[in-house]
């Protein structure tokens, strides 16, 4: 599902200063990722998962300048807790892909992609994207890319060094009359004081509630599933 009427992909830099972005680096090495999947031959990144509240809510304030308020009847409310963190070392990288909505419960649907960069300094893993948006995303310290679900893309393989970066998260909306929803993000939120550049239509991750309270699926919304 896509909503074309919307952004498919922009990004925003400086949501984290380099120091914030080194403490972040230091934090997730210290959790010891280890291999994402077990499929490697698809993707073989290494990743840690961590429930931190705390975290997300301050990742939204920064970002929320640059989110869309509403999608369609539907408005902004937060982030989800669960956060991936993710390590590309030399060789790694995720193949082309599309990301998936997700229902954390009855009531909610995720919309959107929020990816947070924590360094720069090594050679390839851009996220390149394709087919609905052409484009690559160079990864800088404390830039972040948010894009809807449905548009195709890779984390390209890393052929010096090591790319550091937070993977989803969720954001949840309400119409404004009893309606909840959430947003799906992948990472961290952007910071106001960040300069925007934006390419094409989209958000990442929101979950929706039609007006009588009832979980509202993909197909019953606006875009192309």
């Amino acid at each position: 599902m896509r909503f074309e009427d919307e952004r498919l992909l922009w990004w925003v830099d400086g949501v984290y200063s380099p120091e914030e972005c080194a403490a972040l680096v230091a934090r997730i090495e210290a959790d010891a990722p280890t291999l994402a999947t077990n499929n490697p031959i698809y993707r073989d990144q290494d990743r840690v998962m961590r429930d931190d509240p705390a975290f997300a809510h301050e990742l939204f304030d920064r970002l929320r300048p640059h989110l869309p308020e509403r999608m369609g009847e539907l408005r902004l409310l937060r982030l989800n807790e669960r956060l991936r963190f993710y390590r590309y070392r030399a060789g790694q990288r995720f193949s082309p892909h599309m990301d998936h909505w997700y229902r954390p419960s009855d009531d909610e649907i995720t919309l959107h992609t929020v990816l947070v960069y924590f360094n720069e300094g090594f050679e390839g893993g851009e996220t390149r994207f394709q087919e609905q948006v052409e484009e690559t995303v160079v990864p800088r310290a404390g830039r972040v890319a948010i894009f809807q679900h449905k548009v195709r893309h890779e984390g390209c393989e890393v052929t010096r060094g090591t790319n550091t970066r937070c993977g989803p998260t969720w954001c949840t909306g309400d119409s404004g009359r009893g309606q909840r929803h959430s947003v799906r993000a992948t990472g961290h939120v952007g910071a106001s004081r960040g300069k925007v550049r934006a390419e094409g239509a989209g958000t990442r991750g929101a979950l929706w509630r039609d007006a009588e309270g009832r979980a509202r699926r993909p197909s019953l919304t606006r875009g192309t599933n």
